[in-house]
């Protein structure tokens, strides 16, 4: 479950150091992006996964007669568990946003509601990194710095 609210401003609850080091990070092709919102976490038959934003698929209320509720999960086939069953017209639109390397098709998709969305993108071009789910935005900005803030753009925070 997450911790806040739909916030109006992502920015407000990442802590001051590291929103330095995201703005550093924004200077070049690719500037980081943090988004609140819902999205679908899909699993491969080869068990890879990858994250689809609602903005991007929508997300209906129900699916099968089934709400989609936080942590709902939706299968393409019957998995024997508690998931419901996830139509192939959906499953196919889901894996046209399967990520390049991501191999095979769509088994399942968790629903995921409240979670700040990341990724580094590159403004008016189609460059971009995938997408990443996270419960806090702090998490989300921590993440990116993890992963692509180069050495001269991280900010030491133990000094503050």
């Amino acid at each position: 479950m997450p911790n806040e609210t739909n916030p109006a401003d992502v920015r407000s609850l990442i802590a001051p150091a590291d929103l330095r080091t995201l703005d550093r990070m924004g200077r070049g092709h690719m500037v980081p992006v943090i988004d609140y919102g819902d999205c679908w976490e899909c699993e491969t038959t080869r068990g890879e996964g990858f994250t689809v934003p609602a903005d991007v698929q929508y997300i209906p209320a129900q699916i099968g007669g089934v709400e989609t509720a936080d942590g709902a999960t939706f299968s393409v086939e019957d998995e024997g568990d508690d998931s419901a069953t996830l139509p192939q017209s959906v499953a196919r639109s889901l894996a046209d946003y399967m990520p390049e390397g991501c191999s095979g098709e769509v088994r399942s998709a968790t629903i995921r509601r409240g979670v700040y969305l990341c990724r580094m993108s590159a403004p008016g071009y189609m460059d971009c990194t995938d997408w990443e789910a996270h419960d806090t935005a702090q998490s989300a900005a921590d993440s990116l710095i993890e992963s692509y803030a180069l050495e001269d753009e991280a900010e030491d925070t133990d000094t503050e």
